[in-house]
């Protein structure tokens, strides 16, 4: 198995990629690499690092040293304050529907968001959109994403995937069904299927060939927005693992 000292341009690395963190997971001699989600562009320029520099980066270590590479992507404090401003200034000037915000940062440009809302209508959406550009351009966020939920959603989006995956992870495709079954009466196995693929393609989550079971990534983990409150994920999890215990 590789030694972190064995990859001699370590250093220069840590300097030329904005490298937090590096290890060597021990289950499978993976050498995993973090990188701050504020240090990671949509495209190369000074002070910050693409996606595409960090596939090579991963590429060329893996190609190198016969090992396999996972490049994690780690969740900011100052963006999750600025998510947390822009859902109370939303709830503040669209009071009567919007119910929820939450704010996933992919980059230090391209934020994604799910908002609640009490009614949907095609004015609303627009109004809702345009004010989440302004004051998130103010950031330096250029780039805005928004999924739209309401009371009678049926099927959980992206981020309620995710919410539930770190609760119980980790969990094969009858676990999942079985957990979303009753707040999501539409759910079923061939449209989840559908939508951990995409997950997994975009390295949110992971999946055990032999188990069948799902897990996160630490971009998927990013992903999830930080709640403070006894209803956090956190929380959660840390109830579902003692229910687990005993």
């Amino acid at each position: 198995m590789v030694d972190i000292t064995d990859i001699a341009e370590l250093e220069e690395l840590r300097k030329d990629y904005f490298i937090s963190d590096v290890n060597i997971r021990s289950s499978d001699g993976t050498l995993v690499i973090y990188i701050s989600v504020e240090r990671v562009s949509e495209n190369a320029r000074a002070g910050f690092v693409s996606r595409r520099q960090l596939d090579n980066l991963s590429w060329k270590l893996a190609e190198k040293y016969l090992i396999p590479v996972s490049i994690q992507i780690t969740p900011s404090s100052k963006f999750e304050k600025i998510g947390q401003a822009a859902e109370l200034l939303l709830k503040a000037k669209f009071s009567e529907i919007v119910e929820e915000a939450n704010f996933s940062f992919w980059s230090s440009e391209k934020v994604n968001a799910w908002i609640k809302l009490s009614v949907q209508t095609t004015d609303s959406i627009s109004e809702i959109e345009t004010y989440l550009k302004l004051i998130l351009g103010e950031s330096g966020f250029q780039f805005l994403s928004c999924q739209w939920v309401s009371e009678n959603s049926s099927l959980p989006t992206p981020i309620n995937i995710l919410i539930i995956l770190k609760r119980l992870q980790p969990i094969n495709i009858e676990g999942f069904i079985g957990n979303l079954i009753t707040d999501y009466r539409d759910i079923n196995a061939k449209w989840l299927n559908r939508q951990l693929d995409k997950m997994l393609k975009k390295q949110l989550i992971i999946r055990d060939k032999v188990t069948g079971n799902y897990a996160l990534t630490g971009l998927g983990l990013g992903l999830i927005p930080s709640r403070r409150s006894k209803h956090s994920s956190d929380v959660a999890r840390a109830l579902e693992l003692g229910k687990r215990k005993w």
